[in-house]
């Protein structure tokens, strides 16, 4: 395997350089990351991308035959290469003409005055990027093949749940003691995206917890810290480790982009800000972040009912029962079935199956009472309901709630023995989580009293609290 920066890599990403073979000398840093090839013009490029399968584009400004930008964009519109990332590269050029590369498509630049290691980091960024395009489209295209039966009510939801995204602006935090800098990105940035501001380190540090941004451009001098020391506190902060730190400063050396890819940063900015750039890195970030959370969310989300799935509870299981176990407090566990429920295939068939559990996960999904109650789809006609920190009788109460939120959708079937609707049984069981105590345990006696539930006749509950260290009913 290849390692390049965070990411591991099972073959080396093929790299193809354009007008770079002058380079060679000084890029033997990739060498170790990933395969390189080299082509002089843009024709003899093309050939290469139709002999090998390549994964980048690095574009010199300068080219015998034409500009580095005019490559660019001929690239961009060279099916099917089109979505290949594209890197300009050159020395320091001027901004016009950089503001002119970002325009005809290049994803981002890099000067031969920074540090190598800076480009690595630019090339795996982008990477990254292409990887959770991919994954993500992959992800959709599964979803689309195993909800055929019900492709148009799933194509509104998903639309629905990615312009909920999209509608809800991407956070920024901007950290800098200059008011004039603050101002100068609020005007540039502000249309887009919501702005946080903040002038020192603590200040920062509390609002990343209280807003988690999506994206923090960091100044290095700060009032009361550094930047990179600041850097490095974000990437410990619990929930920020992941959010992309930008470097907006006036300090230029390749020494202090070093310094600050080091402590965690992602990218660097140099003062003064030209607009386009600053647009053009904003977007590229936070796209990247975008796509991971729209990818995190459907991998746990239940592509059927849009609830939560098993995948989302499992990891929700395991953080409360040991934050229980921190607090000594309880944790009430519902397993949850639909009544009959093949027999309804059998009847109805699989369209109206679905559309009966899509029906069903709406009632208990409505029927939280707090914004912490926790209802997720286990698989097949199964749900599952997580509560902390609540009593006997408060949970008792909650699942006749839900029984009686299935009862009242009045879904017809004829085959429920006599009770002529769509009913469901409800197998609860109450524990105090201990350290030497094991989640499947509970998860078992919780289907124990669901078995009994269904014994007794259906349609209604039935519970237990026989777990150690736990308080009698």
């Amino acid at each position: 395997m290849t390692k390049s920066a965070d990411l591991t890599y099972e073959t080396p990403p093929r790299v193809l350089l354009i007008g770079l073979q002058d380079q060679q000398a000084s890029l033997t840093i990739l060498e170790p990351h990933f395969s390189l090839t080299y082509a002089s013009t843009l024709t003899e490029a093309l050939g290469t991308l139709q002999k090998h399968t390549v994964d980048i584009v690095l574009v010199n400004f300068s080219l015998p035959d034409q500009t580095g930008v005019q490559c660019c964009h001929q690239l961009r519109h060279a099916s099917p290469w089109s979505h290949l990332p594209v890197i300009m590269f050159g020395h320091n050029e001027a901004i016009p003409q950089l503001i002119e590369a970002y325009d005809r498509g290049a994803s981002d630049c890099y000067f031969t005055t920074s540090d190598l290691r800076e480009l690595i980091n630019k090339i795996h960024s982008q990477l990254t990027l292409t990887s959770l395009r991919t994954a993500l489209n992959n992800s959709l295209e599964r979803e689309e093949q195993i909800l055929e039966q019900e492709q148009q009510q799933w194509e509104l939801t998903r639309q629905a749940n990615e312009s909920d995204l999209q509608e809800d602006k991407q956070r920024i935090l901007i950290v800098d003691d200059s008011v004039a800098s603050i101002e100068i990105l609020d005007t540039i940035l502000a249309n887009e995206y919501d702005l946080y501001f903040a002038t020192t380190g603590a200040d920062a540090l509390r609002i990343g917890r209280d807003v988690r941004p999506h994206l923090i451009m960091l100044d290095v001098m700060l009032p009361d810290t550094d930047g990179y020391t600041l850097c490095e506190s974000f990437k410990r902060l619990p929930g920020s480790e992941d959010t992309p730190v930008v470097f907006v400063t006036s300090l230029d050396s390749a020494d202090d982009e070093a310094k600050g890819l080091a402590a965690g940063a992602i990218d660097y900015i140099v003062k003064p800000y030209r607009p386009s750039i600053v647009k053009a890195r904003a977007r590229n970030l936070l796209e990247l972040v975008h796509n991971r959370d729209l990818l995190k969310k459907l991998s746990l989300t239940d592509a059927l009912t849009q609830i939560p799935n098993r995948r989302s509870f499992e990891e929700l299981f395991r953080r409360e029962w040991f934050r229980a176990c921190r607090h000594s407090e309880t944790l009430v566990l519902m397993m949850i079935d639909i009544d009959n429920f093949k027999k309804y295939n059998d009847r109805y068939g699989h369209p109206m199956g679905d559309q009966c559990l899509i029906s069903v996960a709406n009632a208990l999904y409505q029927s939280r009472k707090r914004s912490t109650d926790y209802v997720a789809r286990m698989g097949g006609e199964e749900f599952v309901v997580l509560l902390a920190n609540t009593t006997p009788d408060t949970a008792r109460q909650f699942a006749q709630s839900l029984i009686d939120a299935v009862r009242g959708l009045n879904i017809n079937h004829e085959d429920n023995e006599g009770k002529g609707r769509v009913t469901v049984s409800v197998g609860l069981q109450l524990c105090r989580p201990v350290q030497t105590q094991q989640r499947e345990h509970v998860l078992n006696q919780a289907d124990e009293q669901l078995y009994l539930a269904k014994s007794r006749g259906r349609d209604q509950l039935a519970f237990g609290s026989e777990v150690s260290q736990t308080p009698p009913f």
